[in-house]
């Protein structure tokens, strides 16, 4: 009896290391998993946070000149988003926006652009139903500058479905701090920048999850993004995800 014991307390002890090894007994989703949630936050091909800082900087050029009679200007507009025919990511957004043009001694200094919004995406890799808000502050609307300044926060809440690994099915919240990213007034490409990023969530059955890192903007629709530590490479307009 005491010769099989040993051989089977052993190899309850292999298996429970090999458990945690491989990430998935102590990791409710993979870092790789919360990279391309994130990723899909962001991109504009599923309107994402780059669809609303694009709307903001249309808004602003539109009505936040340097133009004296731009003072005063507020407006509420309601947009409906949906991606192109035939895109592989499929999305449609109802989006709520409240516009209002500060100025100083009569002339615009701030445009604020704040946000709602609920809808549903399909992309390849993940799916998901989510509502979300943002706060945006555009600044640098005097035509001396080339570019826009935005600060602010943007958020996405829903559920989002992995098609991929383990297939998960997470209540999610994807939270985003913007520090002065820099917006080209002509192209409407983001220039520079960087983002504060928090991503938390659970999974039925597998507990809770929290992830934390930064967004650098590279300019030409790239971005640095870096979760934990993990570092990725992030197209802002495809959402497509690719490890450093």
């Amino acid at each position: 009896m005491k010769t099989l014991r040993t051989p089977l307390f052993a190899l309850v002890l292999l298996l429970a290391f090999a458990c945690k090894d491989d990430g998935t007994a102590t990791t409710a989703v993979a870092n790789d998993e919360a990279a391309e949630m994130t990723a899909t936050s962001i991109s504009f091909n599923s309107g994402g946070m780059t669809s609303a800082i694009d709307d903001a900087t249309v808004t602003t050029k539109a009505n936040g000149s340097a133009r004296t009679n731009a003072c005063g200007y507020s407006e509420s507009i309601d947009a409906a988003k949906s991606n192109v025919a035939g895109a592989s990511i499929t999305y449609a957004f109802n989006y709520h926006y409240d516009y209002a043009l500060t100025c100083t001694t009569a002339v615009p200094t701030t445009m604020t652009a704040n946000m709602s919004y609920t809808g549903s995406l399909d992309a390849p890799r993940m799916s998901a139903q989510s509502t979300g808000t943002g706060a945006l502050s555009v600044k640098t609307l005097d035509t001396s500058f080339n570019y826009f300044t935005i600060n602010g926060s943007y958020n996405r809440s829903g559920t989002f479905v992995s098609k991929v690994r383990n297939t998960n099915t997470s209540n999610s919240t994807v939270t985003f701090v913007l520090t002065d990213v820099t917006v080209d007034k002509t192209s409407r490409m983001i220039t520079g920048g960087t983002a504060a990023v928090n991503i938390t969530g659970s999974v039925t059955g597998k507990g809770d999850f929290s992830y934390s890192g930064s967004l650098v903007f590279k300019g030409s629709k790239q971005g640095e993004l870096d979760i934990n530590g993990t570092k990725y490479l992030v197209n802002l307009e495809t959402g497509d995800v690719t490890s450093l």
